[in-house]
């Protein structure tokens, strides 16, 4: 994967990341909202389709594509190990963009 991060204003989307499938209505219920509202949203649950390459896709959706990234945080979210990789991912493309507000957790 390149080194050169897209800026923050090159990126179109607002990531979700939630416990699947534990936060999976929460999740889908959040993406149809921030959609209708005419956001762009990568959301696992309507982005992904069996048989594909899911953490190439969700790593690439985060270091490219990804202007703000919403962390589903639940009793789940916060162990499972998934959402824990996506989060640091995301930690990291903070850092190297100097984007305090990059991440935003939202607690259900």
């Amino acid at each position: 994967m390149s080194t050169t991060l897209p800026s923050i204003e090159d990126r179109d989307a607002v990531f979700v990341s939630h416990a699947n499938p534990e936060d999976n209505a929460f999740a889908t219920w959040l993406t149809l909202r921030l959609t209708r509202e005419g956001y762009r949203v990568w959301c696992d649950v309507v982005k992904l389709r069996g048989g594909d390459a899911f953490w190439k896709n969700i790593e690439a959706a985060i270091r490219l594509r990804t202007r703000r990234f919403i962390f589903v945080t639940s009793r789940v979210s916060n162990q499972k190990p998934g959402t824990l990789k996506e989060l640091a991912v995301a930690e990291g493309v903070a850092r190297a963009l100097g984007e305090d507000r990059f991440i935003i957790p939202v607690k259900i």
